[in-house]
C-alpha cells in the first residue's frame, strides 16, 4: 500500500492552521462558533444547550459538547452518568487525548467496535458543519441544497472553486469542530493532553487506506454536492485507558484484513 507524503500532509496542516489563527477568527471560526451547536444531536437525557453558550461553558462542563468529545469507544459508559465522567475529566482522572475516534467523528447509526472503519467520518454533525464552513448556515440547515445568499460575504466553495470534498478540507473541519465544542477561548490545536498534530497524523492515516478512503469521500460527495467522486504527553489521570486505543485498534483491524486477502491470493495462486 503507497504511503501518504508526510511533507504535504504536515504543509497542509500548517496552512489550514495559519487559516484558522488569520481570517478564521472572523471566518471559519465565527460562522461556525454558534451555529455548530444546532449540529448537536437530540439525546434522551442530556439537556440541549443554550445556542448562545460561551466557549468557556463547553468541553467538559456542557454535557451535549462533551458527550461529542467523548470517545466513541466509552460512550454508554458516558451516556449512564454524564455528571460523574464529565468531573472525572475535569479534575483530571480521566485521560482523554487524540489517540480515541472521538463521537462527533462517528455516525450516531453505525458503529462497530469489531470495524472501527464502519460510520468513521460519516457523521451528520460533521456533514454540516462542513457544509456550514464552505457552502455556508443555510445550506448546512437545508442539508447541503441551501440557496447561496445574495449580497454579503461569497461563500468559500465560491471564493477558493472548491467544487468537491478532499481529506484535506474534511480533516480540517473535524479539527476546527472539536475546538468549537471544546472550552479553551482562543484558538489552539491542543486541548489538555490531546495534541492537534498527533489527532492530525491520525486522520490522515485512515486515508492510507485506499478503498476506505474512495467510499468515504464518495459518500461525502454524494451528501455535499450530489455527485459522486473517487475520491506523547505525560497526566496525571488516574482512570486509564482500558486496552488499546480505538486508533490502534483500526489499525489492528485493517491490517488483519490485507493478511487474509494476502492469504487467500497466495491459496488461489496454488
Amino acid at each position: 500500500m503507497q504511503k501518504r507524503n508526510n511533507d504535504s500532509d504536515k504543509q497542509a496542516l500548517i496552512d489550514l492552521i495559519d487559516r484558522a489563527q488569520s481570517g478564521g477568527r472572523t471566518d471559519d471560526i465565527s460562522r461556525l462558533r454558534y451555529e455548530i451547536l444546532y449540529y448537536l444531536p437530540c439525546v434522551e437525557g442530556i439537556d440541549t444547550p443554550d445556542p448562545k453558550l460561551e466557549k468557556d461553558s463547553r468541553g467538559w462542563s456542557c454535557h451535549a459538547t462533551a458527550r461529542m468529545l467523548c470517545p466513541r469507544e466509552l460512550h454508554d459508559e458516558y451516556d449512564s452518568d454524564p455528571a460523574k465522567f464529565c468531573q472525572e475529566v475535569r479534575n483530571g482522572q480521566r485521560k482523554i487525548d487524540h489517540d480515541d475516534w472521538p463521537t462527533l467523528a462517528y455516525s450516531e447509526t453505525e458503529y462497530d467496535p469489531e470495524n472501527l472503519d464502519s460510520g468513521l467520518l460519516k457523521s451528520a454533525f460533521l456533514l454540516r458543519c462542513w457544509l456550514c464552513l464552505f457552502k455556508g448556515p443555510s445550506s448546512a440547515r437545508a442539508n447541503g441544497h441551501g440557496t447561496t445568499r445574495k449580497g454579503g460575504h461569497r461563500i468559500v466553495a465560491q471564493t477558493y472553486n472548491i467544487t468537491r470534498v478532499d481529506e484535506y478540507s474534511l480533516c480540517y473541519t473535524v479539527l476546527l469542530a472539536r475546538f468549537l465544542l471544546n472550552s479553551i477561548h482562543d484558538w489552539s490545536a491542543n486541548d489538555g493532553v490531546f495534541i492537534g498534530t498527533a489527532f492530525w497524523a491520525n486522520l490522515m492515516a485512515l486515508f492510507d487506506d485506499k478503498k476506505w478512503r474512495d467510499d468515504t469521500l464518495t459518500w461525502w460527495n454524494e451528501q455535499a454536492f450530489g455527485i459522486k467522486r473517487p475520491g506523547i504527553r505525560t497526566s496525571a489521570a488516574t482512570i486509564s485507558r482500558d486496552g488499546p486505543s480505538t486508533v490502534s485498534k483500526l489499525q489492528e483491524q485493517r491490517a488483519a484484513r490485507r493478511r487474509l486477502q494476502r492469504q487467500s491470493s497466495a491459496a488461489s495462486a496454488t
